[in-house]
């Protein structure tokens, strides 16, 4: 009944993992599909970063073409108000006289009109010196800047005046003057002057009579005479004016773009930056779906072992319940065949009343002693089975005492050749100390008498280094003084330099426009005629000013025009040449560069994958059991992606690494560093105590691997560990016979060994 009792309890367990294994079955169904959709939003998510990525990477470099092009447009602009600040261009004459600030003087006409830049050119051409015209208010304005320029002015040059009160009639309006807008105290002599002027096209120009002007400035006048350009000389005051307006208005616009581009920007920065939360958050869940799955992956594992071991309880419990059955039976025969043999007995019991006593009671007895036999039986099996375990384990135990016994025998001679070699190293050791000891009082006397010498030394040392002291004042002194005449002499030489580039400047100003040497030029100088050499400085210096005025009117002549768009052009060549040429060099290397890339990630794909295995099999081997691995957390980017290690030994749920114990830790470490020599083993390895946090069993497993790996790679393992220290080839110790004095004993325990086998 009992062992009934327990195949049922047995078989209801059963179907209670079986439930729980459905149950169990349908969470890690949702558990995978979790991770599946986990993972698509990982990767939506990495896709999203990547084209947030991208979209900042546009709006950034429209940011920077449209900043470019607002600063050149600023710096256009900027160059062109301070040119109209300072009225560059202007003649002499006319910006003094705006300067002086006379009363009833208005400005130049240019002042007065606005046109469009293709306008304004046919404008100032048709004007001419006109569009520089002083615009005045009466014939008393005209008559101040008369005195003024008589009077105050010694510049030279001229100047064109325009009274308001004698404006000539306005002709017919042409369509010059509808073309551009006037305005202010000049715009009745603009409209007196532009009346009656057509604004046609070049084709145009000569097809009927009138005064006409084109929009790229040729003039027909009345009579037919043509003008193209300006002979007086180029002014462009109207068409600056114009052009400034123009950049001021694309400068505010560029502007406006930079704002917007600059908005754009950030506003793909936080979509990058939200889209990156939202990469984190996919990755974390993506992580904790993972481990859940491998938490509920261990639980099934571990419910199937439970499964399996109470599968074959139920076995032996049904084995014993078969027996106890066969058992029964038997029994059972045994009673019948006893009723039968009663029931002949109770035949004879009327005539065998004393025998059927004596029967009953010798059956009875004989039941007794069955019943004790069967008993004793029972015990017998179960001190038997008891005692064949003992046996089995008191074998293992004997085979390992053994081991232990061999173990230490070896050891045990090892130590006593230490020992003798030990005691051999000391009686030599105190020879060498009675020897120092001696050779130590010696020194203690020259020392005091080195330090006699010394302290005579140092007084005349300290004599010397006050006699270094003051020479060394003297040096600084004389140093400074040094510096001060090279700075003279190195003033003195920028001006000499200054000089003489202003020397060279006024002689190549000379040769250039005389075409001839200047030792040639004072050569042929003749002396001034008789009527200039009673002429004063004063006034030779005004006739100079005169000319030179005059000079620039006509504007500065290039000679070397030709040879230097020669030289330019051959420049550009050269320059379009090298451009071709670190352009081809720029797209070799980004295809070098690209092919590298992909060997590189080709061949790390394949060694990871190799380091990945191997990691697997050397943590099993040190942990004898559990699970490990190791994967990119980002596949795409595998020669930068960090990696990840998982690790869990048997035994252990999954949890991370930084959770592990200091012993578990470091044979993970061990476990990765030999996976890496799988692939490539190092000729040279140092381990500094590494098995610190070790057990015994682990230390074990450790000097395995490491007699396992030593015919590639030479190990220096620092340790205190005694078993650890035995499995090395050669031992070093660190040791300090005197304070301060350190010394290294170095042993090899092969040849120790063979001594000791010699010895004994």
């Amino acid at each position: 009944q009992r062992l009934q009792t327990e195949l049922e309890e047995a078989a209801e367990a059963l179907t209670d993992m079986a439930e729980q294994g459905d149950l169990f079955s349908g969470r890690l169904d949702e558990l995978r599909g979790g991770v599946e959709e986990a993972r698509t939003a990982f990767q939506a998510a990495e896709e999203a970063v990547t084209a947030a990525r991208g979209a900042l990477e546009e709006a950034r470099r429209q940011e920077m073409e449209v900043q470019d092009r607002a600063q050149s447009l600023a710096a256009q602009r900027s160059a062109l108000e301070a040119m109209e600040r300072e009225r560059e261009g202007m003649e002499p004459v006319l910006q003094g006289i705006l300067d002086a600030g006379l009363r009833g003087v208005h400005g130049p006409l240019v002042d007065f009109v606005e046109a469009s830049p293709e306008v304004a050119r046919a404008v100032e051409a048709f004007l001419g010196p006109q569009a520089r015209g002083l615009v005045v208010d009466d014939a008393a304005a005209v008559r101040r800047v008369r005195d003024w320029f008589s009077g105050s002015w010694s510049g030279g040059g001229g100047l064109i005046i325009l009274p308001l009160d004698s404006v000539p009639s306005r002709g017919k309006t042409g369509s010059l003057l509808e073309a551009v807008t006037v305005r202010g105290a000049g715009e009745p002599w603009l409209r007196a002057l532009l009346a009656g002027v057509d604004l046609v096209d070049d084709d145009d120009l000569l097809a009927a009579a009138g005064t006409r002007v084109s929009r790229s400035g040729t003039t027909r006048d009345s009579s037919g005479a043509v003008r193209i350009g300006n002979p007086t000389g180029a002014t462009g005051l109207l068409e600056r004016k114009e052009r400034l307006k123009r950049l001021s208005a694309e400068a505010g616009e560029a502007e406006k773009a930079a704002d917007a581009a600059r908005g754009r920007r950030e506003a793909a920065g936080d979509a990058l930056e939200a889209a990156e939360s939202g990469l984190e958050a996919a990755r974390t869940r993506f992580r904790s779906a993972e481990d859940t799955l491998r938490s509920a992956t261990a639980e099934v594992d571990a419910a199937t072992d439970r499964r399996d071991r109470m599968d074959r309880h139920r076995d032996d419990v049904a084995r014993q319940l078969e027996g106890t059955r066969a058992s029964q039976s038997r029994a059972s025969e045994r009673a019948r065949q006893a009723l039968e043999d009663r029931e002949a007995l109770r035949g004879e019991e009327a005539g065998l009343g004393d025998e059927r006593t004596a029967a009953r009671e010798a059956l009875e007895a004989v039941q007794e002693e069955w019943e004790l036999a069967r008993g004793e039986q029972s015990r017998l099996e179960v001190r038997q089975t008891r005692l064949q375990g003992e046996l089995s384990r008191l074998e293992e135990r004997i085979s390992a005492l053994d081991q232990a016994r061999n173990s230490a025998a070896g050891r045990v001679e090892a130590l006593d050749a230490e020992e003798s070699q030990l005691r051999s190293e000391l009686d030599e050791v105190k020879t060498l100390q009675d020897r120092g000891a001696d050779a130590t009082e010696s020194l203690f006397s020259r020392r005091d008498e080195a330090q006699a010498r010394l302290s005579q030394r140092d007084d005349a040392l300290a004599e010397v280094a006050e006699a270094l002291t003051d020479a060394e004042r003297r040096a600084r002194a004389a140093r400074q003084a040094e510096r001060e005449a090279t700075d003279h002499r190195h003033r003195l030489e920028l001006e000499q330099q200054e000089l003489k580039g202003r020397l060279d400047r006024i002689r190549d100003r000379l040769e250039g426009e005389w075409g001839r040497p200047l030792e040639t030029l004072l050569e042929e100088a003749e002396p001034l005629e008789e009527e200039d050499a009673g002429r004063t400085p004063e006034e030779l210096s005004q006739e100079l000013r005169e000319i030179v005025v005059a000079l620039e009117r006509l504007g500065p002549v290039n000679m070397l025009a030709v040879e230097e768009h020669k030289e330019e052009s051959e420049r550009l060549e050269f320059l379009q040449g090298q451009h071709s040429d670190l352009v081809a060099a720029r797209n070799d290397l980004k295809a070098a560069i690209r092919e590298i890339n992909e060997t590189a990630t080709t061949l790390f794909h394949e060694t990871f994958q190799k380091i990945r295995e191997n990691f697997k099999t050397v943590h099993k081997r040190l942990f004898e059991g559990g699970e490990a691995d190791i994967w990119l957390a980002e596949e795409e980017d595998p020669l930068e992606s960090p990696v990840e290690i998982h690790a869990s030994p048997r035994g252990k749920k999954t949890q991370r690494i930084d959770l592990l114990s200091g012993g578990e830790r470091a044979l993970t470490a061990l476990s990765l560093l030999f996976a890496i020599y799988l692939v490539k083993p190092s000729p040279f390895c140092v381990l500094d105590e590494v098995d610190a946090p070790l057990d015994e069993n682990n230390i074990g497993r450790f000097i395995r691997l490491l007699h396992d790996f030593k015919k590639d790679s030479q190990f220096v393992v620092i340790t205190h560990n005694p078993r650890t220290i035995e499995a090395a080839d050669w031992i070093y110790g660190v040791t300090m016979e005197e304070p301060g004095v350190s010394t290294i004993v170095g042993v090899r325990l092969e040849e120790a060994l063979e001594q000791a086998k010699g010895a004994a």
